[in-house]
């Protein structure tokens, strides 16, 4: 787990330009059914045109999780032992769009997903 951290926060930090932070990022939060709530805004991001095929497990009532893009907004809900699901989910997607967006733009960094 400490990796999937350690993923995010850079992840988070490579994003931060002194201006998309001031209005993007992401949360963590639990629902109250319980379970857990992860958002990241991937609004003004060149990945945030990159589909994702709506994530739907459910292995029973306490085990499940659901992950979706919705008005450019990465959203994972999940049962209370899965946020590990969601966030290997969320950089799953992330990765693969910016490999996308870097064979697309042609960019020959591919280190870092442009913020407008």
């Amino acid at each position: 787990m400490d990796e999937l951290l350690t993923w995010l926060q850079d992840t988070y930090a490579d994003l931060c330009n002194g201006s998309w932070e001031h209005e993007h990022g992401f949360k963590i939060d639990n629902i109250d059914n319980p379970g857990w709530y992860f958002e990241f805004d991937i609004r003004d991001l060149d990945i945030a045109e990159i589909p994702l095929e709506v994530v739907d497990v459910k292995n029973n009532e306490a085990d499940w999780y659901h992950c979706m893009i919705k008005d450019e907004i990465f959203i994972g809900l999940g049962g209370a032992k899965n946020l590990i699901d969601i966030l290997k989910e969320f950089r799953k997607w992330f990765t693969t769009a910016v490999e996308i967006c870097d064979e697309k733009c042609n960019n020959p960094d591919g280190d870092r997903v442009s913020t407008d």
